[in-house]
């Protein structure tokens, strides 16, 4: 009877408690956005919630709940603003230093490019999808005069829904709140949360945030690794749907649904007179052979069941037929991947290696295509 009512007062208590929330989260799922009509009911639907002013993974989130710097609703004359959408690999790629992280990076080198002030805008939150980075854009992004919106698509999780076949968490953990509390405490939450507790969190008085708390990037070095081999191969494994041959047919339906929703934010953004360039985040499958191999070991397989090319294939393929410019990482990743630690130990994110890599190879494609900027 405890355990039924622990249950219970889990389901009110996770939005009173922002810790509480993240804990409860099941990286698997994903959230319906049906009936949202404003951007606190948007954020409030992320694993974050809607959090303004608040401290995540060493950064103050600024008055509208995002990881980006403070910005008026109108932009300054002179000034090109960009926003960008995306899951964690643009929120923050596992609470990486600011001096690091290539959203940063690459505004910084654009301004060393541009006469002109550019402003780049982060409306990207964690363990999300296209549906949320079409919402964020019509309830926040179309607001901001924006000349440019980049979309940062990781094709481990952005296909929805994420996976078609019943492999994945346990049935207890899917419908129990109180079993997945007792999984995520075990796992990678509680360590970020104790890295984070190790600083002090400023008390915000003046309305501002947007900023990185100071002493973050020690902190963050001595980080222990995100998550064990185990539970890495674990994550791999389940995403690794979207190569294997056995479900391709199901890739293919959950891709012209994915294509549908991309389709209706480019339209979207055209109609507000901003250019859109998608950025194709590959898989750490695709990079790390040894992790490809790992997997096949583990799941008794041999490599030509695998298709490890077929998300940016189709994509390519899609953003083709609908004009949409587009930048594939994954070449330059894997040209880069032996001998380079292109991502954080027990990870799946870029280690800042990694990020620098990527902040070069969009600053590139960026120059080479200033129309995708909107100049």
């Amino acid at each position: 009877m405890c355990l039924g009512l622990l249950e219970a007062a889990l389901h009110p208590a996770r939005n009173m408690s922002e810790d509480l929330r993240l804990l409860l989260h099941m990286p698997e799922s994903r959230e319906d956005y049906e009936g949202v009509t404003t951007l606190e009911g948007l954020l409030d639907r992320t694993i974050i919630g809607h959090r303004p002013l608040t401290v995540r993974g060493g950064f103050v989130l600024n008055s509208q709940g995002f990881r980006t710097h403070e910005y008026e609703q109108r932009k300054t004359p002179g000034t090109h603003r960009v926003c960008l959408l995306g899951d964690s690999f643009a929120y923050d790629c596992s609470g990486i230093p600011q001096a690091q992280f290539w959203p940063v990076l690459l505004e910084q080198e654009l301004n060393d490019w541009r006469p002109e002030t550019v402003e780049l805008l982060n409306l990207s939150m964690p363990a999300v999808g296209p549906a949320f980075y079409q919402l964020a854009w019509q309830l926040a992004g179309s607001t901001l005069d924006a000349d440019a919106v980049i979309v940062a698509f990781f094709v481990g999780n952005d296909f929805s829904p994420q996976r078609p076949v019943a492999d994945g968490p346990s049935w207890l953990v899917r419908t129990s709140l109180l079993a997945r509390l007792v999984r995520n405490v075990s796992r990678v939450l509680l360590a970020e949360l104790e890295v984070a507790g190790e600083l002090e969190a400023p008390v915000v008085t003046d309305g501002k945030g947007g900023y990185e708390l100071e002493g973050w990037a020690e902190t963050w070095a001595k980080r222990p690794p995100t998550m064990s081999a185990e539970e890495l191969r674990l994550i791999e494994s389940r995403r690794s749907w979207i190569f294997d041959d056995l479900f391709q047919a199901g890739f293919k339906g959950v891709f012209r649904r994915t294509a549908l929703i991309l389709k209706a934010l480019a339209d979207d953004v055209a109609s507000s007179g901003a250019s859109l360039f998608v950025i194709v985040i590959p898989d750490r499958l695709q990079i790390e052979e040894q992790d490809r191999q790992a997997l096949l070991q583990s799941l008794g397989k041999d490599a030509a069941s695998f298709d490890w090319e077929r998300p940016q294939r189709e994509l390519g393929l899609f953003f083709e037929r609908e004009g949409i410019v587009w930048l594939d990482l994954l070449p330059a990743f894997r040209a880069a991947g032996e001998g380079a630690k292109l991502y954080g130990e027990g990870d799946t994110h870029w280690s800042p290696e990694g990020s620098r890599l990527a902040a070069d190879l969009i600053r590139d494609a960026l120059r080479a295509r200033p129309e995708s900027l909107g100049l």
